[in-house]
């Protein structure tokens, strides 16, 4: 599977969920992470999103991406560290279309560049929202 998953923690001690994503991704893989994130270890904690330069998602990904209506992140934050500057305009334009925004489920979503930005970003989120 193109995206890994794993459970980590923040230089504060908190838990928190690392994807890891590179080459094609299909639509039965991002079916796949959504099911992974939705089993009760996960449920509720934020989630980083590294995206290697190489990922690619198929049409069909991105259209499971834009229906995406999941709690199990809700109100956590969600950072996505995106690699490339192409992919981060595919991913913003994703963004717009999909549900990942904090308008539509309470989660609030950000784009970083680098990793160590991310986890720092989503340590004020959870400042606000012990």
């Amino acid at each position: 599977m193109p995206i890994q998953v794993e459970l980590t923690r923040a230089p504060s001690g908190r838990a928190f969920v690392r994807t890891l994503t590179s080459g094609n991704i299909g639509a039965d893989d991002v079916t796949g992470l959504l099911a992974r994130l939705s089993v009760p270890e996960y449920v509720g904690m934020s989630v980083l999103s590294v995206f290697e330069s190489d990922t690619r998602y198929s049409p069909e990904a991105r259209m499971v991406v834009r229906k995406i209506k999941t709690e199990a992140v809700k109100g956590q934050g969600s950072a996505l560290v995106v690699k490339s500057a192409p992919q981060r305009i595919v991913l913003g334009f994703m963004l717009k279309l999909g549900s990942l925004t904090k308008g539509n489920h309470g989660i609030e979503t950000k784009v970083f560049d680098n990793e160590d930005d991310a986890v720092s970003w989503l340590e004020t989120i959870w400042a606000q929202k012990p």
